[in-house]
């Protein structure tokens, strides 16, 4: 093998080529060299995604050609804004999700506040349905009419608008599925 041999070899290790289109697992990228590749995108355990533009890094193994992997297409247009130290897993059409530096994580932003504290929510409405109970036990108890003796014209409206009306259930609102935790 000749300097030159190993100089093409190291060349030829690493091409840049442009997505051109997906079909299926498929994908086809045009090198610099306007060769034009089809194969599977080679992704790491456990994540994969499916670009629709972007740049291919083609790797030749051994400096040969004919015999490469696809890398994953890369592309950062449509990437959120980052500070150092942050990550982010994004979509191109807007989805995305950081995890940032600080310990915390954001879904598509931030502008609708933070995740319920399910146990906390359970909490504070447990004693709203504490309240209303003590409430409509309250109504249960005959009150009559200051002066005349009557019941109570306000009671009884107050009981048939509320006898219909269950207390609500809460046992069932909390989704196992997503975990967070945190302040």
């Amino acid at each position: 093998m000749t300097i030159s041999d190993l100089y093409a070899r190291l060349r030829n290790l690493f091409n840049v080529g442009v997505f051109k289109k997906r079909d299926k697992e498929t994908v086809t990228v045009q090198t610099e060299f306007g060769r034009t590749l089809e194969a599977a995108e080679v992704f790491p355990y456990g994540f994969i995604a499916k670009a629709k533009e972007g740049k291919a890094l083609i790797l030749s193994q051994g400096g040969n050609a004919g015999s490469f992997l696809l890398l994953p297409i890369c592309s950062a247009e449509g990437a959120p804004e980052l500070q150092e130290g942050d990550s982010a897993l994004w979509s191109k059409d807007g989805g995305f999700v950081i995890a940032r530096s600080d310990k915390t994580v954001e879904l598509n932003g931030t502008e609708h506040g933070g995740l319920i504290k399910i146990a906390e929510l359970k909490k504070e409405l447990e004693k709203t349905n504490a309240f209303l109970k003590a409430f409509v036990q309250v109504l249960q108890v005959p009150v009559t009419e200051a002066g005349n003796g009557a019941p109570s014209a306000f009671q009884t409206a107050l009981k048939t608008a509320l006898s219909a009306l269950q207390l609500a259930d809460f046992s069932q609102i909390e989704n196992t599925k997503v975990q967070h935790g945190g302040n």
